[in-house]
């Protein structure tokens, strides 16, 4: 194995790992900061300059690299080992294969060998320029169109934080990274081996293979993304399906009281009928109307949600004074947001000694749908404050809970929503989604949540 100059590692390896790290993570929507992602870099050049000093066998180093950069993005990054793998091994595959597609031209252009890499390091940094240009060009098409491959920071909302799909992706992008060593194994070793006609064709074997794997990942996105849909919207039917049978009930309880007082009229014991009836009044003189809103998926959510407040001896207000058909969020990814945020505000307020209250309302504060959602519950501490949207963070004991919040946060996110939490008085949460198009007139107010929350 040749050995590289310090000049050739912080020209070439420096910028190569960084753009490795770059690709791999922003194809994947995985953050990485500044600050590690250059440290890491750093290590892993230092170490390069040593490894290439060792007699190892071809692809040896560039295996061990890989495993390294890995290890340190996922101490640095506090992220679980396979996403760092995969984010890498992608990167390191896209720039693999950049170079093995125009580094034979630009041999042949020069009239070079392969040879002439190892011993003349300026030649083999001018040979690393269009590579890096072309790599650059990707990374910067892909933050300008915000494309992702597959989103990798989704795929622990509502799973564990690493999921059958991530195994899969790994075993694509590890088939495609032996290739891609294999292809520049034959480049290498082409003269040796007289095999300089195949190595084209090897490569444009190697370019389809690669294409072939980047359109398995991104259908493994769309089913991943058509799964959580599947998932959402199956949740809302059971909601659906929870009021129909509340309203079904009531309506066997109607029909039953009707045809008591009805047996009682015809018998003509009107005392009875008159205790009969001041009976029902006081059973079920809390019991509010139906909720009705513009939006059909929020109202079955509304109104489920309110029967299980009532089950469970919470006081629950709803106020509607917009139209929320016209919130910008389809309507399954709208109630998964609303339903993790209530279920979290029920279960705060059952904490309260006294009498559980949970409040929600819809406003239009141009150019915003605002909602409140409020519980006289527990407080939030400030440093819970920083901590309750991160994947997998609960106060409670099931190691199955924790993600609701980051449910949320993640599906604002992508809709360009912002997320408050204020908990002094009480605990307020104000989500805020710009309107994107023509509100329509106020609607209507089903419960006045003024003083409410007090008591007032």
């Amino acid at each position: 194995m040749y050995s590289v100059p310090w000049y050739a590692i912080v020209l070439i390896a420096v910028p190569q790992t960084i753009l490795i790290i770059k690709i791999g993570f922003g194809l994947f929507n995985l953050q990485v900061h500044a600050r590690q992602c250059l440290l890491a870099t750093l290590i892993v050049s230092v170490v390069t300059y040593f490894l290439r000093k060792l007699p190892l066998m071809f692809g040896i180093h560039t295996i061990i690299l890989v495993i390294l950069l890995t290890i340190l993005l996922v101490i640095l990054q506090r992220i679980d080992f396979w996403r760092s793998l995969v984010a890498v091994l992608l990167g390191v595959m896209i720039l693999g294969v950049i170079e093995n597609s125009y580094l034979p031209l630009l041999l042949q252009f020069t009239s070079r060998n392969v040879m002439d890499l190892a011993e003349q390091p300026w030649f083999n940094i001018a040979a690393f320029l269009p590579g890096f240009l072309i790599g650059l060009l990707l990374y910067a098409f892909i933050r300008h169109r915000k494309f992702v491959l597959f989103d990798l920071k989704r795929a622990g909302e509502v799973q564990k934080p690493v999921n059958h799909g991530v195994y899969i992706i790994a075993v694509i992008l590890l088939q495609s990274f032996l290739l891609v060593l294999i292809g520049a194994a034959l480049l290498v070793n082409q003269q040796r081996f007289n095999i300089a006609v195949i190595v084209p064709w090897a490569n444009m074997a190697i370019l389809l293979v690669a294409l072939l794997s980047i359109a398995a990942i991104k259908q493994l996105e769309e089913n991943s993304r058509n799964s959580q849909r599947v998932q959402l919207l199956k949740s809302h039917l059971q909601q659906v399906e929870l009021l129909l049978k509340v309203l079904q009930s009531q309506k066997h309880e109607y029909s039953r009281h009707i045809q008591a007082i009805q047996s009682l009229v015809y018998l003509k014991r009107y005392q009875e009928i008159k205790e009969y009836i001041e009976g029902i009044a006081e059973e079920y003189w809390h019991m509010e109307e139906v909720l009705y809103t513009s939006h059909p998926v929020l109202t079955g959510l509304l109104n489920s949600k309110r029967s299980f407040a009532e089950s469970q001896g919470i006081e629950l207000a709803v106020a509607v004074k917009c139209d929320p058909a016209g919130i910008p969020i389809p309507p399954w990814d709208l109630c998964s947001i609303l339903g993790n945020l209530l279920d979290n505000a029920m279960e705060a307020a059952l904490e309260d000694k006294g009498k559980p209250r949970v409040a929600i309302e819809f406003k239009y504060e141009f150019p915003y749908y605002v909602i409140y959602i409020q519980n006289n519950g527990a407080r939030i501490s400030a440093a819970e404050k920083q901590r309750i949207f991160e994947p997998g963070y609960t106060n409670k004991d099931s190691p199955a809970r924790g993600y609701g919040l980051y449910l949320v946060s993640r599906l604002l996110e992508r809709y360009q929503g912002t997320i408050e939490v204020t908990s002094k008085g009480q605990t307020s949460i104000i989500v805020r989604l710009a309107d994107k198009g023509s509100n329509t007139a106020a609607g209507k107010s089903y419960s006045s949540l003024e003083s409410w929350m007090t008591g007032g």
